[in-house]
């Protein structure tokens, strides 16, 4: 190990180094590593050039032109729209997930899979999400008992919130220029955020050949 660099393969470093990772990020001369040496996409994709080409071509997929929304409005007028003799209400925050899934499922793969057409969970993708909730929520409590179970860093953090409170700088709710000017609860946020990482895989950048 060498300062904030640590070795941990034969060609691997790893570093917590926030100043280097800025470095080496966006728009930088390194350049990506390889994910996938059988099947390349925009991700793993290490050309600059063709990555670039690729990235534009790609971006009419996300543009907002679409005609999902005349697929909901038609699914609201016929299916959901009371008249004095019936009365016909929607449940909107399921009718907005079939349109989620439609509009995600139509940019990915060039057509939408019909849930708004059936207007239902067609592949039980909503039930599945939702049986994983508990699963979900009892990992996001990881972090908090993790703080109750260390009663010093608990107690430091409980005084910088009740000293921000007693000076005035914490309204309710608090605002969030304020809560970046605590930096105990920054630093606690940025362990919780640690310990359940959104990726845990590597991502391996080339080294520069004048830095070797």
């Amino acid at each position: 190990m060498l300062g904030s660099l640590a070795r941990i393969g034969p060609n691997e470093l790893v570093t917590d180094d926030p100043g280097i990772l800025k470095r080496m990020a966006a728009r930088s001369a390194y350049t990506r590593s390889m994910l996938d040496p059988v099947r390349d996409n925009i991700f793993s994709m290490r050309d600059e050039n063709v990555y670039t080409k690729l990235s534009g071509k790609m971006a009419t997929g996300v543009s907002p032109d679409s005609n999902l929304q005349s697929h909901l409005v038609e699914l609201i007028e016929n299916k959901y729209t009371s008249t004095g003799q019936q009365y016909r209400p929607m449940d909107w925050a399921r009718q907005a997930q079939y349109f989620t899934l439609d509009f995600i499922t139509d940019r990915s793969f060039g057509r939408a899979f019909g849930y708004l057409e059936k207007d239902d969970d067609a592949f039980d993708y909503i039930r599945i999400t939702e049986a994983s909730l508990p699963l979900i929520t009892t990992l996001t409590n990881v972090p908090s008992l993790g703080l109750l179970t260390n009663p010093g860093a608990y107690s430091k953090l409980q005084k910088e919130i009740d000293n921000g409170i007693a000076a005035g700088k914490i309204s309710s709710p608090i605002k969030d220029v304020k809560i970046r000017e605590m930096p105990y609860l920054q630093a606690v946020i940025n362990e919780w955020l640690q310990s359940l990482p959104p990726a845990a895989g590597l991502i391996l950048r080339p080294s520069l050949q004048e830095a070797m």
